[in-house]
């Protein structure tokens, strides 16, 4: 989701979560693409902070259901789009990049415990 600020000042954002389809309680599982953070956020309207004048936020919103999820990438501004394969247990996440050229990135896991191994 990209939020534009067209004003000549910073302006502080939110929105409703039934403006994203979700009802209330649903806890999301945020990424800021150029920030590059992921946190989970359980309020509503769901703050999304402080745009700069005629800036943009671009965020990717999920559904967070407290397994290992996908966060976002920066590898393009979809913030995982380009994850073509995602299996997850309670042991074991793997996932397959499909970028269709050669990148160099990150990737921002939700795990619900510390990795046994990377």
């Amino acid at each position: 989701m990209a939020l534009v600020n067209w004003a000549d000042q910073p302006a502080e954002r939110t929105i409703a979560r039934h403006a994203l389809g979700l009802p209330p309680g649903v806890p999301l599982l945020a990424f800021d693409y150029w920030g590059q953070r992921a946190w989970v956020e359980r309020s509503d309207p769901v703050p999304l902070g402080r745009i700069a004048a005629h800036g943009v936020r671009l965020l990717a919103l999920r559904a967070h259901d407290g397994g290992p999820q996908l966060a976002g990438t920066d590898l393009h501004l979809t913030a995982g789009g380009e994850v073509s394969e995602w299996t997850a247990d309670a042991r074991r996440t793997t996932f397959t990049l499909s970028v269709g050229h050669r990148a160099a990135g990150s990737v921002w896991l939700w795990l619900p415990a510390e990795p046994a191994a990377a």
